[in-house]
């Protein structure tokens, strides 16, 4: 397959009307960048939130989720392997059937949308009193390109949300290289998650087992889950349909 790259050449820029903030970066698996999710509002050391600002900001965090929403397993966001092992009625990375339940890989086969005690847009109205930041071992960097500067990756993130003290996770697509736009097809990322009981889920956005997006400053990024409900978790992405839906190993949460 041929190397792609995601770039933004100066006639591109002059024929389109690129947003005025930066894209939101952090710590990318070469180290290169260090910088803020933008969009996830952060509460200064000793700052609190007004009475006004802690109404509005509850009433986001307890909105009611979306009823789970059943997943044919051909369509699960899978990559092929393991959708076929599935398909097969086999378990996925060779565990024994009597295994699979605990290793999460066949209860996988049974998964649902479910987002539990959602939080719909970590990225809107609310403030973090600790975090967001990088759930160890989450991060996956796609097989889309060989070249450092224009790799895309993702990672589960998590914060404690300031007004209920709630920690949530969800998932976030990063590009390495300073781009407003997805190159090619719009991307796509979802958090996979396994409850305390075992079973499955994927929490995308709203109703959707993932969410789509064509700019990385403008929604690249999952709803979020309670940590409190999730003993493991794994970002999910899809780059385009030659790739198809790539992940690495679920991580204790």
């Amino acid at each position: 397959m041929a190397i792609k790259r995601a770039v933004i050449t100066i006639a591109a820029i002059s024929a389109v009307t690129v947003v005025t903030a930066a894209p939101a970066f952090a710590d990318d698996p070469a180290g290169q960048t260090s910088v803020t999710d933008e969009e996830f509002k952060q509460l200064a050391p000793g700052e609190s939130l007004s009475q006004d600002a802690l109404d509005r900001e509850l009433a986001l965090l307890n909105q009611p989720a979306p009823a789970p929403q059943p997943i044919a397993v051909s369509d699960l966001p899978l990559n092929a392997e393991d959708k076929q092992a599935l398909e097969s009625g086999k378990s996925v990375a060779g565990y024994a059937p009597e295994k699979v339940k605990a290793d999460g890989s066949v209860s996988i086969a049974a998964a649902d949308v479910w987002c539990g005690n959602w939080l719909a847009d970590p990225g809107s109205g609310v403030s973090w009193a600790s975090g967001p930041s990088a759930i160890a071992g989450t991060t996956y960097t796609s097989s889309y390109t060989t070249v450092p500067e224009y790799e895309i990756y993702w990672r589960s993130n998590h914060g404690q949300a300031a007004a209920n003290s709630v920690w949530y996770g969800w998932s976030k697509m990063y590009p390495t290289s300073d781009a407003f736009w997805t190159d090619g097809p719009a991307k796509r990322i979802t958090t996979g998650w396994w409850d305390t009981s075992g079973s499955a889920h994927f929490c995308g956005w709203g109703s959707s087992q993932y969410r789509s997006f064509g700019f990385w400053a403008d929604g690249s990024y999952s709803a979020g889950i309670r940590r409190t409900e999730a003993d493991y978790i794994r970002p999910h992405g899809w780059v385009d349909s030659d790739l198809g839906w790539e992940y690495g190993s679920r991580v204790m949460w």
